[in-house]
């Protein structure tokens, strides 16, 4: 589900800023820039989540950020900040998602 809302939001996100009055090609420029934010705000959420735990914490301050950045999308002259502000803290928890996948799950009856 993460991804393909991420895959949702890099196709209509463009669109949206257009939209608002940005050029394609400054639009497409924001969708670049926010996707470059990406990958180093992943990172460093991981390493956040590796040093201090609480990864339920992080996850559900990522997704507000994330709700909150596609709301605010939808605002004239905001578009800007809300794409950086979806990549920086929405897109965040990723490697943190992927990882959790590789953690043991313990049915009840075994606690």
């Amino acid at each position: 589900m993460f991804n393909a809302a991420y895959v949702t939001y890099l196709t209509f996100g463009p669109k949206v800023l257009e939209d608002h009055g940005q050029s394609a090609t400054a639009a497409a420029g924001i969708n670049s820039i926010g996707n470059w934010i990406m990958i180093f705000s992943g990172a460093a959420c991981g390493e956040i989540v590796d040093r201090f735990g609480e990864r339920s914490i992080v996850l559900a301050v990522c997704m507000g950020g994330a709700i909150a950045a596609l709301l605010l999308l939808s605002l004239p002259g905001a578009g800007f900040g809300a794409s950086m502000l979806f990549d920086l803290i929405g897109m965040a928890p990723a490697g943190v998602i992927i990882a959790m996948q590789g953690r043991p799950c313990r049915l009840k009856s075994e606690l």
